[in-house]
């Protein structure tokens, strides 16, 4: 059976506990520099990797309220690609703009923008 191909942009997905957020930008992951965790535009969608410990994570999709159709997908997509990356092991959120889980606002102790 052939391995599966994951993004590579992955590949240090889950090894460090807390947070890794990626930005949807066409049809591409772009990683998030620390300094900028918090801040999201309503025009993008993020996936969002909290690692609690080894194999215990969770994944958030966060979706702007103008993202676009195929962002949207895109981070749909990837997230599943993430979850199966790491073995089927996150529990999966999806997190609208100005509605988002009480969870996802714990990661950010400075609130969002």
């Amino acid at each position: 059976m052939a391995s599966r191909k994951f993004d590579p942009k992955f590949k240090n997905a889950g090894k460090t506990r807390g947070l890794q957020i990626w930005r949807i930008k066409k049809f591409d992951l772009e990683e998030i520099p620390k300094e900028l965790y918090g801040n999201f535009f309503e025009g993008d969608s993020y996936i969002i990797l909290n690692t609690k410990s080894d194999n215990a994570f969770d994944v958030h999709f966060w979706l702007g309220k103008n993202t676009t159709q195929d962002e949207m997908g895109t981070a749909a997509i990837k997230t599943v690609e993430l979850d199966d990356a790491l073995g089927g092991l996150p529990v999966q959120y999806r997190e609208l703009q100005n509605h988002e889980s009480p969870l996802f606002f714990t990661y950010f102790k400075n609130g969002i923008k």
